[in-house]
């Protein structure tokens, strides 16, 4: 469990990452569970998936599990879990540009938007976690485990 005092140290903008990936991975799995009984199509889970859907639910449940384990490591210090959500970044960024390089071309203003807002936050998402007083942030809490084993 996490210590009051612990959480106190941790950004705001990582606990706002790690409950984004927890939602997302909520989303996923769901829609793994809904496609397995037929209840939902494939395409729900196109904006998060970026063609992968069409492997079916297993990936659904691969990325959804990947999300939790990253997001429940963000707000539990883990710097694997800071690299490893800049790759999952990266990846949702680097998914959208097909999408957004059509959408320029045809001028699909809401495609455009939509998914432009998808490149906007990954670049976020990896420029603040690799931050000095981001990557302190996890330090700390690393070398503070190390000295108390």
């Amino acid at each position: 469990m996490i210590s009051a005092a612990e959480e106190s140290e941790r950004p705001r903008g990582v606990t706002i990452i790690a409950l984004a990936l927890l939602l997302a991975s909520a989303y996923l799995l769901t829609l793994a569970v809904l496609i397995v009984a037929g209840r939902v199509s494939l395409v729900r889970g196109a904006y998060l998936l970026e063609g992968l859907e069409l492997r079916g639910a297993v990936v659904f449940v691969a990325v959804g599990l990947l999300s939790s384990a990253v997001g429940i490591g963000l707000l539990g210090h883990r710097d694997w879990a800071r690299r490893l959500a800049c790759v999952l970044a990266a990846a949702l960024l680097i998914g959208a540009v097909p999408t957004v390089s059509s959408a320029v071309v045809d001028f699909r203003f809401w495609t455009l938007l939509r998914e432009g807002w998808k490149i906007v936050s990954g670049v976020v998402v990896c420029f603040y976690l690799s931050q000095p007083e981001t990557r302190a942030a996890f330090g700390r809490r690393v070398s503070a485990r190390i000295l108390t084993d």
